[in-house]
Order: structure tokens, then C-alpha cells, then sequence
């Protein structure tokens, strides 16, 4: 069945006929899916979802819409089932059986109560990275989110220039400014960049901030998930913002207009020894100036040492030595079902599966910047493009997907009303770079902002809309 691009005033919507339940996704137990319409399928495979036709919301503007097309057609006649392209990008409509969307649209989504469970599907959630699998993938405890891409901050370093001066790459944040501190020694005159432009200032704070208000013992971070309470002025903030100043202070006052791309770009041709970025994939992608004396190597950002516990109010030792705390869902892309019947969303799951785990790479191309299954991470050089050699791909992917499987993994400010406390975040940390000298009286004015939203947005939604977004239950009332 021929897959077709649905009108703004065609429902979509086809009577459903009853179906045999005999095998809920074939690809996830190693079915070949390089010819999924050949005539050797089982007859009750092929009929397994016949009469259905899923609506698929898919974004412009991302190689979605040209790609996933042909992967309907092979499912379609794996299946019997149909498709519908939707026309309603880049914004999903109601009657949508499945939605690509902004992971920092997920909130929304999931106050409007549509996100379909993924469990008894047969879709192996346990194959995706453990920090997704823990942090994204549920909310209120059930898994509903399939991640497509989750772009992940990492540390771009020159490691001829480390090594010839016999460095390391740095552990901890108080490791990382020990090599700004001595730059001028090892950096071959170069200095470090980082991401503090006005559109991503935010994301780099959190990024460095979060590491030090984790605490295993404690759920809450960015809010307190009981009283929904702001914790941006807590001492871990707090000192997360000093130790921002300390680093800027290293380096060049242009990093204030830089975004990822920027510091990347200054990298890779030869005028940074240290960045902090990540690769774009192939989509979009500028044509860049590639120093090819250079050698590179990747880390995850740094961790620390100690961690904010709330419930003793004081810093404490990590264990194991070093705690990092991986930062996501700034951008990127995830999937879920919103389809009403048991039929549609078992259907609907099929498909998921078939796109983005059997055929994800078919599915993405280069558009992918990083891993989301374990599958993903031994095929880098196939899948990742852009100006790295092949061992740097390889570097690049093992670190990113060492930084998603890790289970502390924190997502930005999941819960609904999220850009309005980062634009509070944004208005304190603007005064702050242009008087850095108050970091505790900045956040404390942010959390005074914070306070005002959750007002507006209704305390008990707001924190409940949390506790969701980190996997928790709304709290009972």
C-alpha cells in the first residue's frame, strides 16, 4: 500500500477491521528488513495489521519527510497496513497516531494526557542507552518515549597538545580549570572555548551547575518535588555560577556570542585547545575548515567530587571518587503514539519499532549526532558524518554514549512552563556576566521570578508536571 500525504480536511480515520495478534514486532527478534515485502512472508504476518492506516506526524526540515516514506511502503506491505504521511508539520494534530516531536514539547504532551504506554508492545526498551532508558523513555514511572536524537554536550581536546606536555584529560570541573589555569603552558598559545552566546547560555550553567545539586539520595534538583519549591539558589547553583565565572575569566571575551557550533567550528580549525560542543550530525552541517595537523580527543564533561545532599544541607564525597551527571534534552527529537483503540497503538508501536530501532540508521542517515541503542555505538564510522576521521567517530560516539548510559543523566527542566523559567535563567545570568560579583543575589532573584510562574502556572500542576518529567508519580493529594 502506497503511502499518501493527508489534506488539513481528511480525517484519516478508517474503521478498523479485526486483527490477528500474531506477532507483535518481528524486527525486535532479528527479522530480515531488507525485503520486507517478499513473497515468502507468512500470509498472517503479512495481514497482521490489515485495514489500519496510521497517521504519522513528521517535522520538516530534518530528512524525516523524505526518508521515512519508503520504510512505510516496506512496512505497509509487511504488515497490510497503511500510512499517512501527515501534512500538519511541524506541528502534530490531534488525530495524529504518531508524533515526532521536540523532546522540549514532551511536557505539554504529556499534561494533555495523549502519550500511549509502550509496555506490552514488544518493543525492547532495554536495548537503549541505561541514563535513556531511566530518565527519558518514562513519565510518572511508565515508558512512552521513544528518543530519535538527544544532542550531548562533550569535551573536544587537542591531544597532541596534552600529550606532549604530558596532561591528562580532565576528571573533575576543579581538573578542567587546572588546565585553563595552566593553558599558556600546554595549550601551544591557544586558549579554551565554551558556549556562553544568549541562546545557549542557559544550557551551559545547568550543564556545570547540575553536577554539583545531584545527589543520589535525593530526587529533587531543580525543584523540590514535594512543595514544589525553586532550588536555582541552592548551594549547588550557586556554586556551579562561581565556578562558571572562574572559567570565563581563562578565556576569550568573544565566548559571551558563542553557541556550540562556534566553539566547535573555532576547534576544529585549529584556534581552540579546548571546547566544549558537540557534532551536528550531517544535516545541515557547514562546510568546515578542518586543521588536519590536529589530533582530537573526546571526554565527557567533568563531574566532581562532592554533591549537594539537601537532607544533610551540607557538600559530601561522591562515591567511587568522581560523579558526573550528564545534561539532556535541550533540543532533540523523540517519537510516541497518541492513538485511541488498542488495535491503532499496538499498530502504531509496530511501526515505531520498525523505524527507529530494525531500520534507524535507513531511517536517519547522517542526520543523527549521537547514539540512542547500544546497536548504535559500534557503527559509527557508517553513520556519523562531518569532518572527523574514522577513529575520531569512533572517540566521538563511545564518549557521547558513555554519557547517555550513564543512570545519573538529568534533562533540563522537564515540566510544562520550561521556557519561562530558562528566559528567568537567561535575564539573571545577563546582569551576572556584566557583574559577576553576586552569584547568590542573581539566583536568588531568579528563584524570586520562579516563584511568580509556578504561581501563574498553578503550583501543584507545576510540580506534578516535575515529578513526571523524572519519572516519578504525581504526588498524591
Amino acid at each position: 500500500m502506497s503511502t499518501r500525504l493527508l489534506s488539513d480536511n481528511d480525517c484519516g480515520i478508517h474503521r478498523v477491521l479485526p486483527v490477528l495478534l500474531f506477532t507483535m514486532f518481528v524486527w525486535s527478534a532479528g527479522c530480515p528488513s531488507s525485503d520486507p515485502g517478499s513473497a515468502d512472508l507468512d500470509s498472517e504476518e503479512r495481514a497482521a495489521w490489515s485495514g489500519v492506516d496510521l497517521t504519522v506526524a513528521v517535522p520538516s526540515g530534518h530528512g524525516y519527510r523524505s526518508r521515512w516514506p519508503v520504510l512505510f511502503e516496506d512496512w505497509s506491505a509487511r504488515t497490510g497496513g497503511s500510512v499517512t504521511l501527515s501534512a500538519a508539520a511541524p506541528s502534530p494534530r490531534k488525530d495524529d497516531d504518531i508524533v515526532v516531536i521536540p523532546i522540549t514539547d514532551v511536557p505539554a504532551w504529556d499534561a494533555s494526557g495523549r502519550l500511549a504506554e509502550i509496555q506490552g508492545t514488544g518493543l525492547p526498551v532495554e536495548e537503549l542507552l541505561g541514563g535513556l532508558k531511566k530518565q527519558v523513555v518514562c513519565l510518572g514511572r511508565v515508558p512512552r518515549l521513544v528518543p530519535i536524537v538527544l544532542p550531548t554536550l562533550v569535551l573536544y581536546l587537542r591531544a597532541d597538545l596534552l600529550e606532549s606536555a604530558g596532561r591528562s584529560s580532565p576528571r573533575t570541573w576543579s581538573d578542567y580549570q587546572e588546565l585553563l589555569d595552566s593553558i599558556d603552558q600546554w595549550g601551544g598559545g591557544l586558549p579554551a572555548v565554551e558556549p556562553w552566546g544568549p541562546d545557549f547560555r542557559v544550557t551551559m550553567f545547568l550543564a556545570r551547575a547540575v553536577t554539583h545539586a545531584r545527589h543520589p539520595a535525593n530526587y529533587s534538583l531543580f525543584f523540590d518535588i514535594n512543595n514544589g519549591d525553586p532550588l536555582i539558589d541552592s548551594p549547588p547553583f550557586v556554586r556551579g555560577l562561581i565556578g562558571s565565572r572562574t572559567a570565563l575569566a581563562r578565556m576569550p571575551a568573544a565566548v559571551k556570542t558563542f553557541g556550540p557550533a562556534d566553539c566547535r567550528r573555532e576547534f576544529l580549525a585549529g584556534r581552540a585547545a579546548m571546547a566544549i560542543a558537540y557534532e551536528p550530525g550531517g544535516h545541515g552541517d557547514e562546510v568546515l575548515e578542518r586543521d588536519r595537523s590536529l589530533r582530537i580527543r573526546f571526554a565527557c564533561l567533568p563531574g566532581v567530587s562532592e554533591g549537594f545532599n539537601r537532607t544533610s544541607g551540607r557538600f559530601e564525597r561522591v562515591a567511587r571518587g568522581v560523579q558526573t551527571t550528564p545534561l539532556v534534552g535541550f533540543s532533540g527529537w523523540v517519537a510516541a503514539v497518541s492513538a485511541t483503540g488498542e488495535v491503532r497503538r499496538e499498530a502504531a508501536w509496530d511501526l515505531v519499532g520498525e523505524i527507529l530501532h530494525a531500520r534507524r540508521r535507513d531511517a536517519l542517515g547522517p542526520v543523527a549526532s549521537g547514539p540512542c541503542w547500544h546497536s548504535d555505538v559500534g557503527t559509527a564510522v557508517d553513520w556519523l558524518e562531518g569532518p572527523l576521521a574514522a577513529e575520531e567517530r569512533i572517540d566521538y560516539v563511545e564518549v557521547t554514549a558513555t554519557s547517555l548510559d550513564d543512570s545519573g543523566l538529568v534533562l533540563e527542566l522537564p515540566l510544562i512552563g520550561r521556557q519561562r523559567f530558562k528566559e528567568a535563567i537567561a535575564v539573571g545570568l545577563k546582569r551576572w556576566l556584566d557583574n559577576p560579583d553576586d552569584p547568590k543575589g542573581i539566583l536568588g532573584d531568579v528563584a524570586q521570578e520562579w516563584q511568580k510562574i509556578l504561581e501563574q502556572i498553578g503550583r501543584d500542576a507545576a510540580r506534578d508536571s516535575y515529578r513526571r518529567g523524572i519519572g516519578l508519580s504525581a504526588r498524591r493529594r
